[in-house]
């Protein structure tokens, strides 16, 4: 059994850090780190592209999706404002992108100001790693993207990025948002009754 998939939160779980969309090499941190950097305010462009980033699906060895060293256990789910002018109050669309039931989850406003990004965890992706191997969970994970995408756009009435869907490596920069909801799974006190 590969000890690197014993981690029983989304903030434990591994990703790569990436200095900037340029960095092709990234290093492995979990969630928990990648959660305290904020950036110093919305970026937009060139300035946004600038900034940290990590492969959501796990750590690469390159940025190929083939090259998956360590799964994370992470979906994503992103909301651009280009497919959404309809949006007024991005903190409620946040809101509701964090109500999907049953699942460790981050959701944050994106980088720009201007989108919801979601991170959604799923422990039995990594079961899917460690018994049947990288190919087995880049497929499965491709699925759940498109399943918690589904939910994530009912919750919130907006049009998802569907491209995410068939990136597990697809970079998410780290965002200024000060209040991300991170909902984790309170672990349960063995032998209390």
């Amino acid at each position: 059994m590969n000890n690197t998939l014993t981690m029983t939160s989304i903030q434990d779980s591994p990703v790569g850090l990436y200095s900037s969309v340029r960095d092709t090499f990234g290093t492995e941190i979990s969630l928990r780190e990648y959660l305290n950097q904020t950036a110093p305010s919305y970026l937009q462009g060139e300035a946004k592209k600038s900034l940290a980033c990590i492969t959501v699906g796990g750590v690469f060895a390159s940025r190929r999706t083939d090259s998956i060293l360590k799964p994370s256990g992470i979906v994503q789910v992103d909301i651009d404002a280009k497919s959404n002018d309809h949006v007024r109050d991005w903190e409620q669309v946040k809101l509701a992108a964090s109500m999907v039931d049953g699942m460790e989850l981050v959701t944050a406003i994106s980088a720009s100001g201007e989108g919801v990004f979601g991170l959604y965890f799923d422990p039995l992706l990594l079961a899917i790693f460690e018994d049947r191997g990288a190919a087995a969970y880049l497929d499965a994970h491709k699925a759940m993207t498109a399943s918690v995408t589904e939910a994530v756009e009912e919750l919130t009435g907006c049009v998802a990025d569907r491209s995410v869907v068939n990136r597990p490596n697809g970079l998410r920069f780290i965002t200024a948002d000060s209040a991300p909801i991170v909902l984790v799974e309170e672990p349960e006190s063995a032998g209390v009754f």
